[in-house]
């Protein structure tokens, strides 16, 4: 069984800070707050919401495809930070739950489980979340999924 760090929603931070004007002689005598620092790195967390209709009979088929892009995601992807997957009670319907460093890392992720991605797409029929900024090469490789994006408004 693999073990998950799991972060909530609380645990991710969207603040925006203010912009500021430095003249270039004074670059280098510039210190960044390490507060305004981790809110940059928040800023680039990207959080991704899939979810799936799994078709009538073809359940276990979803489970095991399921495992094995979680197996792949443990084994492979340092980046991720949360990755997982949550039945509903009648076992139709799938929400999987994903934090991942920045963009890089969600690129990383479908090259890693792109094969499994495209077998799940045959057992179950899926939409999908972004929350945070997409890089372009994120929102160039994802412009053909049923996808919504959501940029940071506020928040703590």
């Amino acid at each position: 069984m693999s073990t998950f760090v799991r972060l909530d929603c609380f645990n991710s931070l969207y603040l925006r800070f203010p912009t500021y004007t430095v003249k270039a002689s004074e670059a280098s005598s510039i210190v960044v707050p390490k507060s305004i620092e981790n809110q940059r790195t928040a800023m680039s967390t990207i959080h991704v919401t899939a979810r799936a209709t799994i078709h009538a009979g073809k359940l276990e088929d979803f489970k095991a495809l399921a495992a094995k892009c979680v197996e792949l995601v443990c084994a492979n992807e340092p980046g991720a930070l949360e990755y997982s997957w949550y039945l509903n009670d009648a076992q139709t319907e799938c929400v999987v739950c994903e934090t991942y460093k920045d963009s890089d890392a969600v690129l990383a992720h479908i090259a890693n489980v792109g094969k499994t991605l495209a077998a799940l797409g045959e057992v179950a029929d899926w939409t999908f979340e972004i929350c945070g900024e997409p890089s372009a090469e994120l929102a160039q490789a994802t412009a053909a999924m049923p996808l919504k994006v959501y940029r940071p408004l506020q928040g703590k």
